[in-house]
């Protein structure tokens, strides 16, 4: 519910209202930056990790890639992203939002 702009929680027992003016916009865009980066950047690291520990198995990239797609599907190269996502999100939310709120006070 909304009341005022203001987004409300509302139970039976008690009531919560709280604005979302105190989200930066710098924070969710670090946010998202982390996100998107990961999501890229994570096939790699399941690459480099196979190649890295297996090397008798996936002797080459592109033996790597073929032999990952052929046992799991596009899925195999995004196992494990999910403590991944967990850990860059607020990381990467701090590290924007820290780095911005430096910089305006620096400058000023």
């Amino acid at each position: 519910m909304e009341s005022g702009g203001m987004p409300e929680v509302a139970n039976w027992r008690f009531s919560l209202k709280f604005s979302l003016s105190c989200i930066s916009p710098i924070a969710v865009g670090g946010a998202a930056a982390g996100i998107v980066s990961t999501l890229v950047c994570h096939p790699l690291e399941v690459l480099k990790d196979r190649l890295t520990i297996s090397p008798d198995v996936y002797p080459s990239l592109s033996i790597a890639i073929s032999k990952i797609y052929k046992d799991g599907g596009i899925g195999a190269f995004y196992a494990g992203i999910s403590p991944t996502l967990i850990g860059m999100l607020p990381y990467s939310t701090c590290f924007y939002f820290m780095y911005e709120t430096l910089k305006t006070s620096y400058c000023q």
